[in-house]
């Protein structure tokens, strides 16, 4: 599915099973890579490869897991064993049978649990700033918040329990402006910019 996505540059938006906005699913993450040309890599590092440190989404489920039971294993689920010096310091902390199957765990909650969307944009600067509009705009909603039976309500970080997002970063920046959300509206429907700067002009 992840290969069927027509283009390279974008953002996507996952919703969760058993959560609800007014009825509609709601929105657990908002995402998107600086890189150019790494929208599906990025998907495929949360969807198919089971490596968490390469994947935040799934580092931080694997935390809603391991503090749900009080795993004192978390401390060294934190460890990015991506640098050499942490395979050096810390490795003897890791315990590999454990994390392989973590890492199944995490992988089958993505994909009986979450969904997503895309919608093309094309430059990075400004899939950073609509990426963290949007993030801002939910995450201030008086009324957007988790279910009772939200995961993210289990992890250790408290930005994410009270936010009802797996997001972290751009929860306090400033949110959509209209002309950034009509931008998002366009860019969802048509992803065409020819298109988009010809009704704007007229």
């Amino acid at each position: 599915m992840i290969n069927k996505i027509p283009y390279p540059n974008g953002i996507y938006i996952m919703f969760e099973s058993g959560e609800k906005f007014y009825n509609m699913d709601r929105i657990v993450r908002v995402g998107t890579h600086k890189g150019q040309e790494r929208l599906l890599k990025r998907l495929k590092d949360h969807f198919v490869k089971e490596d968490a440190d390469g994947s935040i989404l799934r580092k931080n489920i694997g935390r809603a897991f391991l503090n749900m039971n009080s795993d004192s294993y978390l401390q060294s689920w934190e460890i990015d064993m991506h640098y050499s010096e942490n395979k050096r310091k810390y490795g003897h902390l890791i315990n590999k049978e454990l994390e392989t199957e973590l890492e199944v765990k995490i992988s089958s909650y993505l994909r009986d649990n979450i969904t997503f969307v895309c919608f093309p944009v094309e430059e990075k600067d400004e899939r950073l700033r609509l990426e963290e509009g949007i993030i801002a705009s939910l995450s201030r909603n008086p009324s957007f918040g988790a279910s009772s039976s939200w995961l993210g309500l289990n992890s250790p970080i408290p930005e994410i329990a009270r936010s009802g997002l797996w997001n972290r970063q751009g929860l306090r920046r400033q949110p959509l402006s209209e002309k950034e959300l009509e931008r998002i509206k366009w860019l969802a429907r048509f992803g065409n910019d020819s298109y988009y700067k010809n009704k704007t002009t007229r």
